[in-house]
């Protein structure tokens, strides 16, 4: 069973998983809906269809389409919105310092020490460097 520290780290984990997986999702689905409306909505005003909207859309290099007002609206509020969540994400992390680059360094996990290189201090070089000094004299 998980302790009451632990279920906490774990659900902040999950929703800053979650922002980053929403800001993914969203983004690339403006690129899909972009492409969706290049190819299936007018170029010209259909106000018999409610398509009075225009929406100029750079990645067709610049075509401008017709869309109706709900149509119009979720185009231009998606992509903002992802990086809204994105931007919580990111203050929720550097708060909770969860995920790289914040991440907290006392982990459980072992680190591997350096090994120190015997010095002009080391205990054998002493006593050799006596011996020597020994011998002269």
């Amino acid at each position: 069973m998980l302790s009451q520290s632990d279920g906490a780290t774990l659900l902040r984990k999950t929703i800053l998983v979650s922002c980053l997986v929403i800001f993914i999702t969203g983004f690339l689905s403006t690129i899909v809906l972009d492409s969706y409306f290049i190819d299936h909505r007018p170029r010209e005003s259909q106000p018999a269809e409610g398509r009075i909207y225009p929406k100029y859309l750079k990645s067709s290099y610049g075509a401008t389409v017709y869309l109706t007002e709900k149509e119009k609206m979720l185009s231009d509020l998606l992509f903002p919105f992802c990086f809204v969540i994105l931007g919580i994400g990111i203050v929720l992390n550097t708060r909770w310092k969860l995920l790289a680059p914040y991440k907290k360094s006392g982990s459980d996990a072992p680190s591997a020490t350096k090994r120190k290189k015997p010095g002009l201090n080391s205990p054998i070089k002493v006593e050799v460097y006596k011996r020597l000094q020994r011998t002269r004299r």
